[in-house]
């Protein structure tokens, strides 16, 4: 019965020298199908960390996009806005521009096109020759004078 076993011919199938390589040829194609799988998922998984840094980064800009919309759609920055970029202004208001003359003395006048008063120069020099003096002492002068 020892020889029978022996002899077998499954036996002769497992311990031929053909199949050991077909085992390993199929050994190797499935670890390298298993290496590149793991190169994919670790390349997958880069794209998928970058992306959602890039949705997180996409959120916070969105954020602050909306609380700038809802500053700049408020009233108070729209009336700001109105009386400094398009010189509007509320009614009885009287709007008062401020300039210098060569004789550092200030001269306003009420103007039928602006209502209030606005200052005239005969000789108007470029904005940087202009300030010579702050615009905290021009009013200051123009108080102290309107007071004597």
């Amino acid at each position: 019965m020892e020889n029978s076993q022996k002899n077998s011919p499954l036996r002769k199938i497992i311990s031929s020298k053909t199949l050991f390589f077909l085992l390993i040829f199929a050994l190797l194609f499935f670890l390298v199908s298993l290496v590149r799988e793991m190169g994919q998922q670790s390349g997958q998984s880069i794209t998928l960390r970058e992306t959602e840094n890039l949705v997180r980064n996409m959120e916070r800009e969105n954020e602050r996009l909306v609380g700038r919309l809802g500053q700049l759609q408020s009233d108070i920055f729209q009336e700001k806005e109105a009386r400094e970029k398009l010189g509007l202004q509320k009614p009885g208001e009287r709007v008062i521009i401020i300039t210098e003359k060569d004789s550092q003395e200030l001269s306003f006048e009420e103007s039928e096109d602006t209502p209030g008063l606005v200052q005239r120069n005969e000789k108007t020099a470029p904005r940087e020759e202009q300030s010579l003096f702050s615009n905290l002492k021009n009013w200051w002068r123009y108080f102290a004078n309107s007071v004597r």
